[in-house]
This record gives structure tokens, C-alpha cells and sequence, in this order.
């Protein structure tokens, strides 16, 4: 009977190949990463003159700038035009955002609300009171239903 033989691979041999192999796309990973991170970079310093132009900015407090103030739930407004800039901030349902749930009474389930602030990070400009109702809160509402909800700044 004549025995047909199939060449065999020694271990090692196979072995050493793979491992050439992960080396060379390691390599090949990390030279791409770089490249990514050297674009990011140059393009970061590129428009970074561009950086410090405010689009838009809200203080969430004021109605003196042209802003719309917030207010303690259940007054708590779904839509927002910014003091500074041209800006809105949707929560109605309208532009792509969800509909916030504000109650129509006081209640534990609103979804937002208006709290005390902080003038820390407040820009030239911004008011810098911080006692009754001075920051926006989305908070989560009944059973946390706000999970998932969207905001649109346009």
C-alpha cells in the first residue's frame, strides 16, 4: 500500500510566523495611532484661534441680557433663548429634543427644576448671582424616567 504524506510545519516554525505577524500589525496599530494623534493635534492648534469666539452662553438667571431665566418647578421653563450670542436650549419636545416633564403642581416627579448656583466659570458678562432659583437641573423624575432624554442646543 502506498502511504501519501502531507509535508509537515515544525511548531516552532509556526510559532515564530504568527508572532512576526502580531508584531508587524502591532506595529502597523501603533504607527496609525500616531498619525491619528499628530492630525488631532495640528488640527487642535489650527483652530484653536477660533477657540475662545462664544457661540452662545446662558446664565440661567437674568432676563436682562435678552436670556430667559429659570424658576423653581413648577414655573420651570422647557425652553431656554441664551444671554449671550444666538442661542436656544430645547426641552419641549420641538428641534430633536424629548418633552421634560415639568408638573403642573409642585411635585417630587419633575423632571426640571432651578436651584441655587455657583459663579464659578461665570464669563465676563454673566451675572454672578447665585441665591434663589440660578441653575438649570435636569433631574430624573418619576422612577427616574428622564434617563435617555434629550437636550438640544441649536
Amino acid at each position: 500500500m502506498n502511504k501519501t504524506t502531507t509535508p509537515s510545519i515544525a511548531p516552532e516554525k509556526v510559532k515564530n510566523e504568527k508572532t512576526r505577524h502580531l508584531s508587524l500589525s502591532g506595529h502597523l496599530l501603533q504607527s496609525g495611532i500616531r498619525i491619528w494623534l499628530l492630525a488631532l493635534i495640528l488640527f487642535t492648534g489650527l483652530t484653536n484661534a477660533n477657540a475662545q469666539s462664544l457661540v452662545a452662553g446662558w446664565d440661567f438667571q437674568t432676563t436682562t441680557t435678552g436670556g430667559t431665566a429659570t424658576a423653581a418647578s413648577p414655573a420651570t421653563p422647557k425652553v431656554y433663548f441664551s444671554n449671550f450670542g444666538s442661542g436656544f436650549l430645547f426641552f419641549d419636545g420641538s428641534n430633536g429634543s424629548s418633552n421634560w416633564f415639568v408638573p403642573a403642581s409642585g411635585s417630587t416627579s419633575t423632571e426640571l427644576n432651578a436651584f441655587g448656583g455657583t459663579a464659578i466659570n461665570a464669563g465676563a458678562g454673566f451675572s454672578t448671582v447665585t441665591s434663589g432659583a440660578s441653575s438649570l437641573a435636569l433631574v430624573g423624575g418619576a422612577a427616574q424616567a428622564a434617563n435617555g432624554k434629550r437636550a438640544v442646543f441649536s
